[in-house]
């Protein structure tokens, strides 16, 4: 559920609708099948084991994943100086944890009833999409690369009508599941080769558009803005598209609650005058309220990305 493509030329003109193929039955597609038959007994698991048996998985992820974790560890290191050495450590590998239980979580995005996910998924302030969709009003809003992000998109649409877009997932197996169960509900999906084109139109068409702006794409329909602190490539793309479709940006954060008792999912206030056409001003306001709400389980950040690659003034990458 993300971007890069600003200013791209329109290409796709469905939204992405795998479908179960026979080739998928293949043998070099058995590894595949493994993983998913792991997140099927982590399906079947109450919840606390599942919580469980997801912790221990993401540290032997942690613990066989050099590249990640370095990256992970450099992300930490120049978000949260004032930590001390050991709690950076320590959130390095809850970051890894959470990423172990989200990955058991795709049975709960799969194969869950709409009952067992109403139970385990609470959402603050589902008011503030529902009011402006009964006035016929749509709604931007922005979600930052997060161990809660799926599990909290599908349930919002399962109360209003949502818009996302994702990035086509090399493996066509793993690609149809997580796109069915994104679409499970009131949902449609678009690649990013499609543009912004479709997400425009749902923001004219009384839809709620889900949108992750936190990633570094280079300088292009970018400025630097700190987040964390840290000055960052930041997607001007939020504040374009609420001007041209005239609609408020809310956002909205999901995370993993402790000892296996579900999910929580946040929808904020509003971003208050916003936009100001001033793109600086608008990305910095932006990153402010993904800070805000990262900072509730901060841990649970994607922090095995590449967030910092590009530099100004040409510094070079932190990543080496």
């Amino acid at each position: 559920m993300s971007d890069e493509s600003a200013n791209k030329p329109a290409q796709l003109t469905a939204p992405h609708e795998p479908e179960f193929s026979w080739a998928f039955l293949h043998p070099k597609y058995i590894g595949t099948w493994l993983i998913v038959g792991l997140v099927a007994i982590g399906f079947m698991l109450p919840n606390r084991w599942r919580y469980g048996l997801g912790g221990w998985l993401g540290i032997r992820f942690h613990n066989m994943n050099a590249k990640r974790r370095a990256i992970a560890r450099t992300n930490i290191d120049m978000c949260f100086r004032d930590l001390s050495e050991s709690e950076r450590e320590e959130m390095v590998r809850e970051h890894f944890r959470s990423f172990g239980r989200s990955v058991l979580d795709l049975g709960l995005i799969w194969w869950a009833s709409e009952k067992r996910l109403e139970s385990l998924i609470s959402i603050n302030g589902l008011e503030r999409l529902r009011e402006r969709i009964d006035r016929g009003e749509s709604v931007l809003i922005i979600t930052p690369h997060a161990a809660g992000l799926d599990l909290g998109g599908i349930m919002v649409s399962h109360y209003v009508p949502c818009v996302s877009m994702m990035k086509a997932l090399p493996n066509p197996i793993i690609d149809w599941l997580i796109t069915s169960g994104r679409r499970r509900f009131n949902a449609d999906i678009w690649l990013r080769d499609a543009g912004l084109r479709p997400l425009i139109k749902s923001l004219r068409s009384n839809r709620v558009v889900f949108y992750m702006p936190d990633e570094d794409f280079g300088t292009r329909n970018s400025v630097f803005a700190p987040f964390f602190g840290v000055p960052t490539s930041t997607l001007t793309t939020v504040g374009r598209m609420a001007k041209i479709a005239g609609v408020d940006v809310i956002p909205c954060f999901a995370r993993i609650r402790p000892d296996g008792k579900g999910y929580t999912v946040d929808v904020d206030p509003p971003l208050a005058n916003f936009p100001s056409g001033d793109d600086v001003a608008d990305t910095t306001a932006m990153n402010a309220a993904l800070e805000r709400g990262i900072s509730r389980a901060p841990a649970q950040y994607m922090w095995t990305l590449r967030w910092f690659k590009t530099r100004p003034d040409g510094e070079a990458s932190p990543y080496g």
